[in-house]
């Protein structure tokens, strides 16, 4: 029987358990390369990272990996502008010269819930007197039409719906509310005053004498009954600048003499009463109350169904007897306005003779 034959021994043992198929050299825990590969290895060589980056490692980027940490900016400027503005401003205190695209943010740091009831004023507040000359006559309630409206008829053309006939129309209506919060407005201001009260038509009636009381006058201008007629405008601003003079002369009301004396006259146009020249009696009027002191601020009734804008001619004329040039509207929609620019001027109107 013949003897197997036996191969050759390895040169060193193995120490793992033989394969199914031995390799033609021998196996060993010596690593089988001299030297590292360029590519990196699946999993970390070590547990702990190296105290200097290899040699293989590339620059760093010029542009940041990820979005920003911080939600608000650092105390140094990034290289590159972001994309969106920060949340603070980037200066501390206000830039010399102003942007030339308005900020994003308000200069407050909460809206207000709605706007301030009155503009803000920084004239010394003087105590005053103040006639309103209030416009009772046809054109204010007879839709454009020639009657007069006396006593609220013919009911069809003058009478608007839901209005009882002491107001008469929504215009007379909105006209009396505006001389209402003007009163109201003028409580708030630190300084004494006075009101007087003059309805007017064909003629001037002295509806409530000067009085300190801004509640007797709320009450005066609730009572106001709407008369209708012709449109008065002299005959209006005598009887009013009567009713303010007599109060420094009688101690009624003011006690001073350095009060200011102003007449609202609110109208809605041109004068027709009286016969002849209205304008020029007008005018004349309003030249003497102003050499008295008096300072006159015209406000428009512009009647809600009207559809062009205010005749240029009457315009002038009002610019002509106003103090300052300036005349005011009151309508539905500009009520706010007008009430504003007249406390305005009565913020800013002086003792000195114009």
């Amino acid at each position: 029987m013949d003897e197997p034959t036996a191969s050759s021994p390895s040169e060193k043992p193995t120490f793992n358990n033989p394969t199914s198929n031995p390799s033609g050299r021998p196996t060993s825990n010596e690593p089988t390369s001299s030297s590292p590969s360029n590519e990196p290895t699946d999993f970390p060589l070590s547990s702990e990272p190296s105290q200097s980056p290899s040699s293989a490692s590339s620059p760093p980027s010029e542009q940041p990996s990820h979005e920003p940490v911080t939600d608000s900016p650092t105390m140094q400027p990034t290289k590159q502008p972001t994309k969106s503005p920060t949340q603070r401003p980037s200066t501390t205190s206000p830039s010399k010269w102003p942007t030339k695209q308005p900020t994003q943010r308000p200069s407050t740091p909460y809206p207000t819930s709605s706007p301030t009831d009155q503009p803000s004023c920084d004239a010394d507040y003087q105590d005053f007197n103040l006639c309103f000359a209030i416009d009772m006559s046809g054109s204010v309630c007879n839709q454009g039409t020639p009657f007069l409206c006396e006593g609220c008829e013919p009911e069809l053309i003058c009478n608007d719906i839901g209005v009882d006939k002491d107001t008469c129309c929504a215009n007379f209506f909105d006209v009396v509310e505006f001389a209402k919060l003007m009163v109201k407005t003028f409580e708030s201001i630190p300084s004494d005053q006075s009101y007087s009260i003059v309805g007017f038509a064909t003629d001037a009636a002295w509806t409530s004498d000067i009085t300190t009381s801004s509640i007797e006058t709320l009450n005066a201008l609730d009572e106001l009954t709407y008369s209708g007629g012709m449109t008065n405008h002299a005959d209006a601003m005598t009887t009013c600048r009567g009713s303010l003079l007599s109060s420094s002369s009688s101690g009624g009301g003011s006690g001073e003499d350095d009060r200011k004396n102003l007449i609202l006259l609110i109208t809605d146009g041109d004068p027709t009463e009286p016969k002849g020249s209205p304008r020029v009696d007008a005018e004349e009027a309003a030249a003497e109350a102003k050499a008295e002191g008096v300072f006159i601020i015209p406000v428009m009734i512009v009647p809600q169904i009207a559809t062009a804008g205010l005749n240029p001619e009457t315009v002038a004329y009002l610019e002509e007897i106003s103090s300052d040039g300036s005349v005011f509207e009151v309508t539905d929609l500009v009520l706010c306005v007008a009430y504003r620019n007249a406390w305005w001027h009565s913020c800013h109107a002086r003792s000195d003779k114009t």
